[in-house]
């Protein structure tokens, strides 16, 4: 490329950067929930919600760094920057948009009406129940029988394999 086009190209991309940024922080940082005085976070039951969100256009080219503040925008205003940090469990970008964090009834309520939150429900973790699991096969490590007499696999590179059950 010329050494005109290179310059251009970073003043155009830090410019839509900051048209992001602005966007964002209109859009959502300003709806940001304050919880009233008299929530006290050490009484109130966090539990983990996944809350899913509509993507906008704009993120479709961002850095992972500006996803990563969008999301912490629909987290409520806290007074310390480490305990929103610590509520947010966990973000996700390829196939849904979407996150989850550890939040209060309240908070939960709040986020659902901003701008741009499709629906927040609670987390529900299933078990794994396949046949690579050991409890699907009726081993744990107290069983007697085969499994601990086999030490549970103890050969190196075989050590915690189950063998394939033919039925």
């Amino acid at each position: 490329m010329s050494r005109v086009l290179v310059p251009l190209m970073e003043t155009i991309f830090l410019s839509a950067v900051i048209i992001a940024l602005y966007c964002v922080t209109q859009t959502h940082c300003t709806k940001v929930a304050v919880l009233p005085d008299n929530v006290n976070m050490e009484e109130s039951n966090l539990e983990t919600y996944i809350v899913y969100l509509k993507k906008p256009q704009i993120l479709d080219s961002a850095k992972l760094r500006v996803l990563h503040a969008w999301y912490y925008s629909f987290l409520p205003l806290t007074t310390a920057r480490a305990e929103k940090e610590s509520r947010m469990v966990d973000m996700y970008r390829n196939v849904i948009t979407n996150f989850t964090a550890r939040l209060t009834v309240e908070e939960v309520k709040t986020t659902k009406r901003k701008a741009g939150v499709v629906f927040v429900t609670p987390e529900n973790p299933l078990l794994l129940h396949t046949t690579w699991s050991y409890h699907f096969l009726g081993l744990s490590q107290s069983d007697v029988g085969l499994w601990k007499g086999s030490n549970f696999g103890s050969l190196s590179h075989l050590k915690g394999l189950v063998p394939k059950v033919l039925h």
